[in-house]
């Protein structure tokens, strides 16, 4: 099977009279197909029906204007006869003039020819990825009707995700066909997916340093699982003395500082970016009251954010608002700006940056209800403008993600990318082009994200991510137990260490303990995380010199399984001997009484 293919349509051909205005003395109508080819280039074909609205204007000429494209092989027919055409370039815009042999003249006659073409450049290779980009629609207005066939061969695998929702889909043995007509086609293009997830490699690398006089405790953020990606480390070093979970999810390692110490943590492993989500979470009362929460940079509470939210009625308008309201500063992006937050964001919103995006999302989304949080991590796209900040200088990105009650997960969205991608919808499915660093929900600013571990004046690039392979998943939790002697007549207690040696989280764990076969105690652990700990402690049952004592214990964590017998003839030994050096001493006890009455 070919690697995924990503599918980002941006639907945009114009297509123009030369010499009049198309939509006032021309009615338009266009079907035009992409058929992606399995050398990887595209074959694209418009067919455009012309119809005279006026008796006194025909059209000698038509130009069809492409955004962005390199068309090659050009070619155009009218009644299978070819006709003239002249390929020349405005910028970015390639125009294909095609010349009429005869003209057409008459209110209501119509002309109808096709301009067909390759583009090697719609396809890109992007790791596990092969990327389709066509411009979108550019101006609705101008057609009667605008149907477009996206084709695609079988073989380049399941679709993960289409958007908008086809009208309709055809598949034979070969080829899958979706149709789109002009409706769906008025704000956005067509994305979709062919494939399931896309790889990245990440190598971070964190300086840690302790000014106290004393020893301390430090934490660092690890890049963690969420119901859009899965993490897999192939090293983290030195290891952590352990890995919690906070209330937003974020993996938190802990490292233990001698003072003074200096400390650098390096982290390699890959992130698998999935098209839909491969988990559900969860949001208790307390979660849904915390990420509704006015922060520093999320004013809930402002008098013209609760007038806006007011009219928003759910996450997809407010994300349309956001999108329309801000406009995207190129330049500001590289001046290391002061976060202004969500009310200054509102109040200039042509000085934004994806955290004024973000920013404004979230505060929106919260005024009206709506649980909302901040992602900051890695996007990789291919605009020289907009490609993150970490390539150089550790800066990355941010979007927002908000509660997605009917299917129980954080819905992530980006509406700067829908702002600089001209129309992209990343509403209704996120690329796999985003990879989640930290989480900020409880608060707007920590936990800091990688990149933002820097010591000196001068510090060095700490974030490395690049196109990678999938590496092994298979774990299992280590175990590590022993008895604890307890006081005489008291058996003993068992205590087990488990330990999560990575490379991936483990989830849905059954611990259990079993005494001579028989289930003593069980324990769901929901989740655990690489590098982990956890300690469980048990007494042992015992009785009077260990009647109920077992021999024998099985202890499973997962798929781990251990047996071991305990320690139960040296604890009815010790008890027994505890028995005769107490009836000894009473012995003596008495004996000694006795002797000292007699005198």
């Amino acid at each position: 099977m070919r690697k995924a293919l990503l599918v980002a349509i941006i639907l945009f051909s114009s297509i123009f009279p030369a010499t009049t205005n198309a939509s006032e003395n021309f009615l338009l109508a266009s079907e035009v197909t992409y058929e992606v080819l399995e050398s990887g280039s595209t074959k694209i074909s418009h067919l455009i029906s012309l119809t005279n609205a006026v008796t006194e204007i025909h059209a000698t000429d038509y130009t069809l204007a492409l955004k962005g494209a390199k068309p090659s092989s050009v070619e155009a027919y009218e009644d299978k006869a070819k006709l003239q055409t002249e390929l020349s370039y405005d910028g970015d815009m390639a125009l294909v003039k095609v010349i009429f042999d005869e003209p057409v003249v008459g209110v209501g006659q119509k002309r109808e020819f096709s301009v067909n073409y390759l583009d090697a450049s719609i396809v890109k290779s992007a790791g596990d990825v092969d990327e389709i980009t066509v411009p979108r629609l550019a101006d609705e207005t101008e057609y009667e009707s605008y149907l477009v066939r996206l084709k695609i061969p079988t073989s380049f695998g399941r679709a993960s995700y289409v958007s908008p929702e086809p009208d309709n889909v055809l598949s034979d043995a070969s080829v899958t066909t979706y149709y789109f007509n002009k409706s769906k086609l008025n704000t956005a293009g067509v994305t979709a997916a062919i494939g399931d997830f896309q790889i990245f490699s990440f190598d971070l690398t964190y300086h840690l340093q302790n000014p106290l006089a004393v020893g301390t405790k430090m934490e660092i953020a690890l890049p963690p699982d969420t119901s859009f990606q899965k993490i897999m480390y192939e090293s983290l070093n030195p290891l952590p003395d352990n890995v919690y979970q906070d209330a937003d999810g974020n993996w938190m390692a802990i490292y233990g500082l001698a003072a003074r110490e200096r400390l650098d943590v390096r982290a390699i492993g890959t992130a698998q970016v999935y098209a839909a989500a491969w988990m559900s979470d969860k949001l208790s009362t307390e979660d849904r009251e915390d990420n509704l929460k006015e922060t520093e940079f999320w004013q809930v509470n402002d008098e013209k954010i609760r007038e806006v939210a007011g009219t928003l009625k759910n996450p997809k308008e407010i994300y349309d608002y956001v999108v329309t309201t801000l406009t995207y500063n190129y330049e500001k992006v590289t001046e290391g700006p002061k976060r202004p937050g969500a009310v200054q964001a509102l109040a200039n919103p042509s000085l934004a940056i994806c955290t004024e995006f973000t920013d404004l999302f979230i505060a929106l989304a919260r005024a009206s209800g709506i649980p909302a949080r901040e992602v900051n991590g890695y996007a990789y796209t291919d605009n020289s403008s907009l490609k993150p900040l970490s390539l150089v200088n550790d800066v990355l990105h941010a979007w927002p993600e908000y509660w997605d009650h009917e299917a129980s997960i954080w819905r992530p969205v980006d509406p700067t990318w829908a702002k600089t991608t001209g129309g992209i919808d990343y509403f209704t499915k996120l690329d796999m082009r985003h990879v989640s660093f930290v989480m900020h929900g409880r608060s707007s600013t920590t936990p800091i994200p990688p990149g933002s571990y820097k010591l000196g004046a001068n510090p060095q690039k700490d974030v490395f991510i690049s196109f990678g392979q999938l590496t092994p998943s298979a774990t299992s939790a280590r175990l590590n137990y022993y008895q604890e002697t307890t006081l005489p007549f008291d058996g003993a207690n068992l205590v087990i260490d488990i330990v999560n040696p990575g490379p991936a989280a483990l989830y849905s764990q059954k611990a259990s303990i079993y005494f001579e076969d028989e289930l003593y105690y069980e324990k769901d652990v929901e989740i655990l995380l690489p590098f982990e700990k956890r300690k469980l402690e048990f007494t042992i049952p015992y009785g009077f010199l260990g009647s109920q004592m077992p021999e024998k214990a099985r202890i499973v964590i997962g798929n781990t399984s251990h047996e071991y017998k305990t320690d139960k003839a040296p604890a009815v030994f010790r008890d027994l001997f505890s028995i005769l050096l107490i009836s000894g001493i009473g012995l003596l006890s008495v004996f000694i009484i006795v002797k000292k009455l007699r005198k």
